[in-house]
This record gives structure tokens, C-alpha cells and sequence, in this order.
């Protein structure tokens, strides 16, 4: 009686709200949390559209780590001028496979690391990576992770297909919104 279990997907549905202002207040705080989040950027290698909005991802080594890196093949956007591929499948497949070794460095350079971070990074002993961009790490613990049309990683109740660090670990909020809730202004200005 002390657990509660959970089966299938929950999926997003608008509470109804007093006025139009506390609609578009709800819209602008989930559009702040959405933008430069994990969710955006698996979404955005979904869709193939990291270069439209803000992402850049390398291969590297592992986390903490940004030199030695090549760029993925993904962010050249539908030139693919090079670099290794990460996403396997075809972009009208209901699922996508995600596959790398090392780890991929994520920088989405449209905001700033909040300053409450970098004050964060130098009580820990860290120097930040860079203070202009916002970096991350993913790596795939098991070497594949299975994604759905909205970039959202399958797990199998074992180990969580998909590992983050860097800005994602810090500032977190964005795993609370809905797999698929769709910002309508997300990837404009």
C-alpha cells in the first residue's frame, strides 16, 4: 500500500486554467526548462534538426572530457559531411537506435550556464568547461539506447538506457515534463 506502479506511458493533457495569462505563463516557464534540455536535444537528433536548434554533439572519450572530439555526423543536418553517425533507423521508423562508445559531448550554445552552476562547479573544485555554452555528456550504459518519435529513450526497468552528466545533472527540471508535450515555439528566434 506504500508504493505506487506505474505501467505504460504517462501523456500529457492541459489543466484548465482562470485566463489566457496563466496559460501563457504555464507555456513560457515549460518552454524555459524545455530549451537546451536533454529531451530537447534527443528530440532534435530524432528529428534531425540539431543545427535549428542550438546542439552541437561530438564523439570524446568520456565524461568531463572535451578534447580529442569529432563531430557527429547528425549535426551537419541533411548534408552529412562527415563524422561517425549515432542514430541508426530510418526517420519514419516509430523507434530509432542510439549507438556510441565513449561519450557525447553536448554543447547547446543559445543560453548561458545559469551563474548558480558555475558557483556550483568552483565549490566542488571544477573548473566549468566553458562559461559561454551549455556542456553535457550522455553515455549509453548498456551501448544502445532505443528511442521513440519524440526522442524518448525505451528502459527495461534495468539500468537506465541513457547516463547524463555535466549541466543536465545540475539543473534537472525538464525530466518532470510530458514525453509528449510539443512546445509550439520551441525552435523559433
Amino acid at each position: 500500500q506504500r508504493f505506487y506502479d506505474f505501467t505504460g506511458r504517462l501523456q500529457f493533457e492541459e489543466l484548465p486554467a482562470a485566463n489566457e495569462r496563466v496559460t501563457d505563463s504555464r507555456l513560457d516557464r515549460r518552454e524555459r526548462v524545455y530549451l537546451g534540455s536533454r529531451q530537447h536535444f534527443l528530440r532534435a537528433l530524432v528529428d534531425g534538426s540539431l543545427p535549428e536548434s542550438g546542439f552541437d554533439a561530438e564523439l570524446v572519450q568520456g565524461p568531463g572530457v572535451t578534447n580529442g572530439a569529432e563531430t557527429i555526423s547528425e549535426v551537419f543536418g541533411s548534408a552529412r559531411e562527415g563524422g561517425l553517425s549515432v542514430l541508426f533507423g530510418d526517420p519514419d521508423d516509430l523507434t530509432r537506435s542510439m549507438m556510441f562508445s565513449g561519450a557525447l559531448m553536448v554543447t547547446y550554445a543559445r543560453e548561458s550556464p545559469l551563474p548558480a552552476y558555475t558557483s556550483f562547479l568552483r565549490s566542488v573544485n571544477m573548473r566549468p568547461t566553458n562559461s559561454r555554452v551549455r556542456v553535457s555528456w550522455l553515455t549509453l550504459p548498456t551501448g544502445v539506447a532505443l528511442l521513440d518519435r519524440h526522442g524518448v529513450p525505451f528502459s527495461d526497468r534495468g539500468a537506465p538506457p541513457i547516463s547524463h552528466y555535466g549541466y543536465w545533472s545540475w539543473e534537472r527540471i525538464c525530466d518532470t515534463l510530458p514525453a509528449d508535450w510539443t512546445p509550439p515555439r520551441a525552435d523559433e528566434g
